[in-house]
């Protein structure tokens, strides 16, 4: 659609902060902002609802995009911000803790002018028939749903990642880890 894309890339230096004022540089004069929160592949929530809600401040005429996929993981969300900001569009998936990758269905929490436009240009049947069911059976099985979460976020935890010789993990938001390991490559 002829978007230039501009990247914000953390340093593993400092566990992929990223220094907030050069963030809010680079979206000076920008159409959309896209932020996966947490991220993916670093497992960290970049900016935390305070620095968001700024960033939304500052910008009510750039379209803020918030990707949540790790929400069940993280428990920290903005959707609380959309009746108060119209530039707002939080994402989610039902690929992480709902387990249903191969299907593909994200959604949109947004206010009602961008849903209308959303409406518009979606196609006409988004969701397949099989979709639909998995969906609907996943959020009646809610409770179990809630529960392996719960089992997935203790075992991140585990110390036992701790005590490995030259790899460390990352502090995790995510249903997954990020290790630094210390050992040089031998490639040449």
């Amino acid at each position: 659609m002829g978007a230039k894309l501009e990247y914000i890339t953390p340093s593993s230096e400092d566990n992929f902060k990223s220094d907030f004022n050069s963030v809010l540089e680079k979206i000076k004069g920008k159409k959309m902002f896209i932020l996966s929160n947490p991220n993916n592949p670093t497992d960290i929530l970049l900016l935390k609802p305070k620095k968001i809600k700024e960033i939304l401040n500052q910008y009510p005429e750039t379209v803020i995009v918030v990707n949540e996929a790790y929400y069940e993981y993280s428990g920290v969300t903005i959707v609380d911000l959309i009746r108060d900001y119209p530039n707002l569009i939080v994402l989610r998936i039902f690929s992480k803790a709902f387990s249903l990758a191969g299907l593909r269905v994200r959604y949109s929490i947004a206010s009602s002018e961008i849903v209308d436009y959303l409406m518009k240009v979606h196609e006409p049947f988004p969701v397949t028939n099989l979709a639909y069911h998995a969906i609907s059976a996943s959020l009646d099985s809610l409770d179990y749903i809630r529960d392996v979460v719960k089992r997935i976020i203790s075992e991140r935890e585990y110390r036992e990642f701790q005590s490995l010789n030259n790899v460390k993990p990352y502090p995790s938001a995510t249903n997954f880890l990020l290790f630094w390991s210390g050992i040089k490559s031998l490639a040449r």
